[in-house]
């Protein structure tokens, strides 16, 4: 059952987030309140700051001012995340996925997860916080996997011919990025907007700025995918394409995505095919369940009515 959020007042207070005011101790004051959830200040500073350090860039006033609006998005499609998981009391997730994600990380940094939090400390952000949101995307894969398991239908027939022709031809492997958008945040400015962003900076942050996805997290990144795992659709579009290229708009019936070709390989040898025929199984699987995803999540959000004080904040 899907509850809709109304009246949701979004209090945005005359903060103003200078380079010395995110470095140092500031008041904590609530700036958003969705339902019975809140965004604080301190929340924005923190997210500000991670998206920062993560990227490794200069924290700038230019920079600041840029992340701040993307940030407090980000926050508020979280507490829509939570209000449905707290819904539906989920409360178990993946623990190994968690901890893999933060060990990437912490390789991006030449450290591991001890020497993360050190860091983090070292840079005044919140490491508690870094985790918990993102466990609100594992616990929002978890209520996905509960709701919509039941109604993916994976075409045998379609399977088999995948796998007949692995047996002629091999494997082809695609490293894929993608930016994921709901078709009502959808339109010709948002499009443009984007592709600006990716050649001015790059379409991992941009990702990070504008992905519902929960791979926003990891500026976009899918990974390695093969071929037979993929749609149909997504196949005609990225079988030409090389890598670094990005592609056109691929609409979905809820959302929008664009897709971006790290790497490609091909594959020859002749591993177990049983092996093979379970992965691209648990590929297809994940591709659906991904788009019930981003699907689910659209709908929450297009029964939300925010009323902003001061417009000014978020535009």
């Amino acid at each position: 059952m899907r509850k809709v959020l109304s009246n949701i007042l979004i209090i945005i207070s005359i903060i103003s987030f200078s380079i010395s005011g995110l470095k140092a101790q500031i008041q904590n004051v609530i700036v958003v309140k969705i339902g019975n959830s809140m965004i604080t200040s301190l929340e924005i500073r923190n997210e500000i700051l991670t998206s920062l350090f993560l990227d490794k860039q200069n924290i700038t006033q230019e920079k600041i001012n840029q992340q701040k609006n993307y940030a407090v998005k980000k926050l508020i499609n979280k507490s829509i995340k939570r209000d449905e998981i707290n819904k539906y009391k989920i409360k178990d997730y993946n623990k190994k996925d968690l901890k893999n994600y933060i060990q990437e990380v912490a390789k991006n940094f030449n450290t591991n997860i001890d020497g993360l939090k050190k860091t983090f400390k070292e840079n005044n952000i919140s490491y508690d916080l870094f985790v918990k949101n993102y466990e609100t995307e594992l616990l929002w894969n978890t209520l996905i996997f509960q709701m919509y398991n039941s109604q993916i239908n994976i075409n045998i027939v379609e399977l088999e011919n995948d796998i007949a022709n692995i047996k002629k031809t091999g494997t082809v492997e695609f490293n894929l990025s993608e930016i994921a958008i709901p078709n009502p945040q959808y339109n010709a400015n948002k499009l443009k907007e984007i592709l600006e962003s990716v050649n001015k900076e790059s379409f991992e942050i941009t990702a990070k700025k504008f992905s519902n996805s929960i791979t926003a997290e990891k500026g976009g990144l899918v990974g390695w995918v093969k071929e037979e795992s993929l749609s149909k659709n997504y196949i005609n579009i990225i079988k030409n394409m090389k890598p670094g290229e990005i592609s056109k708009p691929i609409l979905e019936k809820n959302s929008v995505l664009i897709l971006k070709v790290n790497d490609i390989k091909k594959n020859n040898t002749n591993a177990n095919l049983k092996d093979k025929k379970n992965k691209i199984l648990l590929g297809k699987k994940q591709e659906k369940l991904s788009m019930f995803s981003r699907s689910h999540f659209s709908k929450l959000k297009s029964d939300i009515i925010i009323n902003f004080q001061s417009k000014s904040y978020l535009q």
